[in-house]
């Protein structure tokens, strides 16, 4: 007597198909690890240090770099795209990051290069931006240091501190009127701004980060309030006054 077939006969033909895929995708590593390829995003902190060295305008964030994908990533060029209150843009490229290195006396500054990540790396640092001085712009700048800086030495030696009220000797008030003069010309204005966190990836451009501030006239008045330590080498001879440091919150943008 013939056995029937029937039973088979009802189970169609796609799900005979259906089943024999998911055995085999089952036996199969994950489907994201098919294709190999780096995924590098970025998390900011809520706010941006802002600083003006000697009229060149920077920014200070602390970055957290993570490689979610199933690559080693390379990461280089590190900016900021900044789109100012009146819609110019600027590309403002990563200068140096600050690490602190025990036993060191606090924070060493290293030079941005390229960031190797592996798979499920991270790299965390707090990273400064700023505008690439002209070879002009370096010069006087460089100039100015130095020779601050040796004025106050030289009213050290002199004793010139006691006639102070905080003992500190001061520069010569020509060559701080010049240092002056370079800090006032600042690229900062009142307004909204809006950053874009870029690199380029393996070599392909990609935005890691969009943020937003917004600059209120006191944040200009906090930057202007540190011209009056020039005279005494704030951020030439001694660290800048952490009082008047700027910090602006900032947000994520979608």
């Amino acid at each position: 007597m013939p056995v029937s077939s029937a039973p088979f006969d009802q189970i169609p033909l796609w799900g005979f198909g259906l089943s024999i895929v998911s055995l085999a995708l089952s036996q199969l590593p994950p489907i994201k690890t098919w294709f190999s390829a780096p995924h590098v995003s970025a998390e900011v902190a809520s706010r941006t240090g802002v600083f003006n060295a000697f009229g060149a305008v920077g920014y200070q964030l602390y970055v957290s770099l993570r490689n979610d994908g199933n690559r080693a990533a390379s990461v280089t060029g590190l900016r900021l795209r900044v789109k100012r209150p009146d819609g110019q843009e600027l590309l403002v490229p990563a200068e140096a990051y600050m690490r602190f290195v025990g036993g060191q006396g606090g924070s060493q500054v290293f030079p941005v290069t390229s960031i190797g990540m592996p798979s499920g790396g991270t790299w965390t640092e707090t990273v400064m931006f700023r505008r690439p001085l002209t070879p002009e712009e370096d010069s006087r700048a460089g100039r100015l240091k130095v020779n601050i800086a040796q004025s106050i030495f030289e009213g050290q030696q002199r004793g010139d501190g006691r006639h102070n009220p905080n003992g500190w000797a001061v520069a010569d008030a020509a060559l701080v009127r010049e240092a002056e003069l370079l800090f006032q010309k600042t690229e900062l204005s009142i307004g909204s701004y809006e950053l874009a966190l870029m690199a380029d990836v393996n070599g392909r451009e990609s935005v890691l980060k969009r943020l937003s501030l917004v600059i209120y006239d006191y944040h200009l008045l906090t930057l202007s309030s540190q011209m009056s330590d020039l005279k005494y080498g704030a951020g030439i001879t001694m660290p800048m006054n952490p009082a008047k440091e700027l910090w602006v919150i900032t947000s994520n943008l979608t």
